[in-house]
């Protein structure tokens, strides 16, 4: 359905499935212009427009091979490829009955495909034709415009398909880095009035673009020999032209005349499936992305005394607007922490309080707000901050422990849970921001610790340690029905997570001959395997699975040196990604949402530091320049 003010256009014909991946495909669109016949009565509301596409005749050309400056890339062999579309429009009439008409309307089109240079005049080709998406648009009750997006993709007969793999699709542009936009031209032929004089002379001409409609189609993922790069997703914009024009008129006073024209016509943008990790959609609804449309060149020409040529170069396309990616908690002398949030890139570092200890921040799973902990001289309370606003807030009726020691979110975003020692006993609680009531998860006798809560976001389980006479095991409740089982019985474990789906424990042990051991406990079949033993690294912390579940990550000290390590989870290969010098320390690390890279602080030239780095060790950046003794760090979600 596309939608025309308050009413509901039926489309058809749409393609419903496409190819895997190609390289040998072409992707355009045919705008028309087109009339009611006039033997049929005028048009109230179009209700429905069907298209079907053909390949009329297709002829393999020879073309020299070469590069244009813009990339455009001619391997030697191009495919010239004839087609039509046929297409049928539905309407109810603008008459006292409001009958329903329907009339047929057929374009005919050309063009090429760019085929690899080993082929050959008569290597077999057959060229499929889909339509990707169909925009109308009623301009008055005799006239539309139309558009018709087309792909044509060229396969090889009697030849294997081409293999894609999500992980290695080296030839697709990296998205997170370009701007998403695309440059056209369009025509226009502009009609003087019967009513105004004949044209003499062009003064001015003045374009106002807007874009009316915005929407996001799935396609083919590829890149073609030409260059052309298919990501999956693009969107599709209407976009509607003003234009203003002035012109003496060819009479004996020469006076000035004006003319006002308008048009509608649509273009697409390519984006990627998830920007950031969040699907376009959404960051569209909640405005994260602005569509923009510029006029680039105008060129106006007179044809004769009564028309006019118009070609306009237009670029239309999405700025995504960038949102805040980290935060973290620089600690100074003299007990002040305070927050900051910044981009990925390490721009624009803003400061969220000011004066104060602030420690552990944590972004909350919808990315809209950050809960830390605030430090006062004798006790501790839980605080939250809205980044639209950076204002702080207490939490009602949370009150205020001898210490809180960490916290974690719940998987919707509705609970924060907590371990905070209060009249000497220590304590998991949880908060609910909804009701504003709080309820303690364990009971403490005080000889018994509840401490390092950790709640998976995909499923209702809370992890935690239970410490027992020095003894640590790992135990998981389920936040709904209460049921509390045992994870480990080793009583020497030290750090923990889980991995994205919530079926596997990642935990860390010391052996009896106090080497640190690795674990991974799967909670679906309760099995548990050695991942890494005999490590020659001490004070493994912050067990971290990557969100595609690829690696396993660590802090670790070796030779009086700190350093960030993965593990490939299916090989147990191990690298140390940082290679710091001898005495650095590591306070705190994050992935990004995709996996690929990492951000951690360390006390490279003394002072603590923000650095990114790529999972397979390059691409190291420092981000910020402070006098920080120490740096906790939080990655933002995926926005939902």
């Amino acid at each position: 359905m596309q939608s025309q003010g308050s009413f509901m256009i039926e489309v058809g014909g749409l393609s419903n499935s496409y190819p895997l991946y190609s390289n040998t495909f072409k992707q355009f669109q045919i705008q028309e212009f087109l009339s009611i016949p006039a033997e049929k009565p005028d048009i109230e509301d179009i209700i429905k427009i069907n298209a079907y596409a053909e390949v009329i005749s297709t002829n393999i050309i020879k073309t020299p091979c070469s590069v244009s400056p813009e990339g455009q890339r001619l391997t030697g062999w191009n495919m010239i490829v004839k087609g039509k579309i046929t297409q049928n429009i539905e309407y109810i009439s603008n008459s006292p009955l409001h009958s329903i008409h329907s009339a047929e309307f057929t374009a005919f089109f050309s063009n090429y495909i760019i085929l690899d240079e080993c082929i050959t005049p008569d290597t077999p080709i057959q060229v499929n034709c889909y339509i990707e998406d169909l925009y109308v648009n009623q301009i008055d009750n005799r006239r539309f415009f139309k558009n018709v997006m087309l792909l044509l993709d060229a396969v090889l007969l009697n030849h294997p398909p081409i293999r894609y793999l999500e992980n290695s699709f080296s030839t697709s542009p990296n998205f997170d880095k370009i701007k998403y936009f695309s440059q056209f031209s369009i025509e226009d032929f502009i009609d003087v009035p019967c009513s105004r004089p004949n044209l003499e002379q062009i003064i001015s001409v003045i374009v106002e673009p807007e874009i009316i409609s915005i929407k996001f189609i799935n396609t083919m993922k590829g890149c073609s020999i030409e260059g052309q790069h298919l990501s999956g997703k693009k969107a599709v914009l209407g976009i509607k032209f003003k234009q203003k024009l002035l012109y003496i008129a060819d009479e004996a006073d020469y006076s000035v005349h004006g003319l006002q024209n308008e048009f509608i016509t649509s273009a697409y943008v390519v984006v990627p499936e998830l920007i950031e990790g969040t699907s376009p959609d959404f960051l569209l609804s909640h405005s994260l992305l602005k569509p923009f449309v510029e006029i680039e060149d105008t060129i106006t020409r007179k044809l004769d005394n009564r028309k006019i040529y118009e070609s306009l170069v237009v670029q239309v396309g999405l700025d995504h607007i960038p949102t805040f990616e980290l935060c973290y908690s620089e600690h100074k002398k003299c007990s002040e922490a305070n927050l900051f949030i910044m981009y990925e890139n390490g721009k624009w570092q803003t400061p969220v309080t000011f004066e104060k200890e602030c420690i552990k921040p944590k972004w909350s799973p919808n990315g809209f707000d950050i809960a830390y902990i605030e430090k006062y001289e004798h006790a501790y309370s839980l605080m939250l901050t809205d980044i639209k606003c950076y204002k702080s807030k207490t939490l009602d009726s949370i009150g205020y422990y001898d210490k809180i020691f960490n916290f974690c979110w719940s998987g919707e975003g509705r609970n924060l849970i907590f371990s905070a020692l209060n009249q000497h006993k220590v304590d998991i609680y949880k908060y609910d921001l909804i009701l504003k009531k709080i309820q303690n998860l364990t009971n403490s006798n005080g000889l018994v610790s509840y401490i390092k809560p950790n709640c998976c976001l995909r499923t209702d389980n809370l992890a935690y340690i239970k410490s027992v006479q020095r003894l640590f095991d790992i135990f998981v409740i389920n936040l709904k029905t209460g049921e509390t089982f045992t994870i480990t019985e080793c009583g020497s474990v030290k750090y923990f997570n889980w991995n994205s789906t919530g079926e596997k424990i990642v935990y860390s042990t010391s052996n009896t001959t106090c080497n640190e051991v690795l674990y991974i406990t799967d909670l679906q079949s309760h099995k548990t395997r050695l991942l890494l033993d005999k490590l020659n690294i001490t004070n493994i912390r912050n067990l971290q699975y990557s969100p595609n579940d690829l690696f396993i990550s660590f802090i670790g000290e070796r030779s009086e040196c700190e350093d960030l390590y993965i593990i490939r989870v299916d090989s147990g290969k191990l690298v140390n990604i940082t290679k710091n010098e001898p005495l650095t320390k590591i306070s705190d690390y994050q992935w990004n949402t995709t996996g690929n890279k990492l951000f951690y602080a360390c006390n490279y030239l003394e002072y603590f530091n923000i650095f990114s780095i790529t999972c397979d060790g390059t691409n190291k950046k420092q981000l910020t320049n402070t006098v920080s003794n120490y740096i906790e760090l939080s990655y933002r979600p995926v926005i939902r």
